[in-house]
């Protein structure tokens, strides 16, 4: 028997790599002999850089400036031989960084995002592959910008050094890219972006994301502002119409910033990840695939990473099993209408939720076990 594994992380239990090797372990229990193919998964936020260099790849580490300007240890991925790097926008600007109670994107900064990617280029990377999740910012990309390299200056001619935040957005008069490296000027840029917010207005970056990042209702009138200057100043000094953008006011309109800057491609990160780690191809050798996440009800087939699981897994007419720490049964109906086959809880007595968080390894090792018993009687492709 062929299995293949492609886990979501079960939130605050186990991460996508550590869900595979507990399923595994229970399973070979039962059935040693059988082949089982492991692939990481993500959505574009946390996993991004596991996802993309598991089979693949190597984690680099640096020290960058953090979302509040001090040095954070951040880590990134470069594959190997095809001069891709990955990054995860949240290891260097992310909002898990900034304490609680210091939450305030007018002081937040993207520059450590872009600090990785001047050192993924300086490591030879030619086409950088980035998550945009968790951000702590909506400085409309100018951090992450200044640290490539790009010039900002006031209306009055001053060029702007410090560290630019959110709250620079609306100092800003002119921007000048004739310090921008051609190496930076040349690099292909992919955004793992899973919303399609564009950068200004109801839906834009600063109402609807700065609320989660700390900004009260005058905080976010206060980026509005900054946001539609840093629009029309984008408009005129590079010729790029980012506002109305599908995709730009993601992480704070970083995703805006990049198309402006580098002809960045806004993609789906789930689609991203199942390209590049060759899924359908491994998808077409199993016989079974499982996956899984934290809770399994509706909105699992509107998610992203399963549903995109899911419908490989049915093209390809290869059955399907998706485990979850919970499943709400009354949205079973419309679960196995997706495509998916089959639901197996962790769970196979009522738990507490912090007791099943802590005992997430052990509940799947038994699952795996569970499952390998239930499939030894099926028929084998041979």
């Amino acid at each position: 028997m062929h299995l293949l594994l492609a886990f979501d992380s079960f939130k605050e239990s186990l991460s996508s790599l550590q869900a595979a090797r507990c399923f595994q372990t229970g399973f070979k229990k039962v059935l040693p002999d059988a082949e089982i193919e492991t692939i990481l998964l993500s959505d574009g936020g946390e996993g991004f850089v596991s996802a993309l260099t598991f089979q693949n790849g190597e984690l680099q580490k640096q020290k960058v400036t953090g979302p509040l300007g001090n040095p954070v240890n951040a880590q990134y991925g470069l594959m190997r031989g095809d001069q891709s790097a990955v990054i995860e926008m949240a290891a260097a600007s992310g909002l898990e960084l900034v304490p609680r109670n210091q939450r305030n994107p007018l002081k937040t900064t993207s520059y450590g995002t872009g600090e990785l990617i001047r050192h993924a280029i300086s490591q030879g990377a030619k086409r950088i592959f980035i998550g945009i999740g968790g951000s702590a910012t909506v400085d409309g990309g100018l951090g992450m910008a200044q640290a490539l390299g790009v010039e900002f200056f006031e209306q009055s001619g001053k060029k702007l050094q410090d560290v630019l935040c959110g709250a620079d957005l609306q100092k800003i008069g002119r921007v000048s890219l004739d310090s921008l490296a051609d190496q930076i000027k040349q690099l292909e840029v992919i955004v793992a972006c899973d919303v399609n917010n564009p950068w200004i207005g109801e839906l834009g970056a600063a109402r609807i994301f700065g609320p989660q990042k700390g900004a009260t209702a005058e905080m976010i009138e206060e980026l509005e502002r900054g946001m539609e200057n840093l629009a029309a100043v984008i408009r005129n000094d590079l010729g790029s119409e980012i506002s109305s953008l599908p995709g730009a006011g993601a992480a704070g309109g970083l995703g805006g910033m990049l198309y402006a800057l580098l002809g960045a491609k806004l993609k789906s990160g789930i689609e991203i990840v199942l390209e590049s780690v060759g899924f359908i191809d491994a998808a077409k050798k199993a016989d079974l695939i499982i996956t899984g996440e934290g809770r399994v009800d509706s909105q699992t087939i509107r998610g992203k990473t399963i549903n995109g699981v899911t419908k490989i897994a049915r093209n390809c007419k290869v059955p399907i099993l998706v485990i979850g720490g919970s499943i709400v049964e009354k949205d079973l109906p419309l679960l196995y209408d997706s495509g998916i086959d089959m639901t197996l809880s962790l769970l196979s007595t009522p738990t507490p939720l912090e007791e099943a968080i802590q005992n997430g390894a052990e509940l799947m090792r038994q699952t795996g076990e569970r499952v390998g018993r239930m499939v030894r009687f099926l028929p084998r492709n041979e």
